[in-house]
């Protein structure tokens, strides 16, 4: 039984997300600003109050996690209004997050960057731009971009 990480999980593609996980057996920590009633039926431990544009609440989230080891993260969000604030979340934040987890990220573990189908070019070039900062950076784990994921496709996991 494997363990992951969900960004932006309390609806949409990162809910999504954490039901397939939940549903194929593995343990999910799900991350949110705020759950919704949805997330919490789910029964899965919830990190509430992580904000992907902040490093004071990514740091937060790494005492939270102290000891946990995961075998992998799937960044995904709500995508915010203006271009800045979806550089920062998109691109930026996915960098910051496996920085500051780095050390609970198992041998092998994955790092998935998942978009909505619904998201833009411009969204699109985000996530795949910070793909190959990840790679770049942690060149040691798997970084998988699915920029379009679907909620009716199979869970981008292999």
């Amino acid at each position: 039984m494997s363990l992951f990480l969900v960004t932006a999980a309390s609806r949409g593609v990162g809910l999504e997300l954490c039901r397939m996980l939940v549903a194929r057996g593995d343990r999910v920590i799900a991350c949110c600003k705020r759950p919704s009633t949805e997330l919490l039926a789910l029964g899965i431990r919830i990190e509430a109050g992580v904000d992907m544009r902040s490093p004071d609440s990514m740091a937060d989230l790494a005492l939270a996690l102290e000891g946990a080891r995961l075998d992998g993260i799937f960044f995904t969000t709500e995508l915010p209004a203006g271009i800045e604030q979806q550089f920062q979340v998109l691109c930026l934040g996915p960098v910051r997050l496996a920085r500051t987890l780095r050390p609970n990220l198992a041998a092998g573990a994955s790092l998935f960057l998942v978009g909505d189908p619904r998201g833009s070019a411009t969204t699109r070039t985000f996530l795949e731009l910070a793909a190959d900062l990840l790679r770049e950076e942690h060149a040691d784990l798997e970084v998988v971009a699915q920029p379009n994921f679907a909620a009716d496709t199979q869970t981008p996991i292999t």
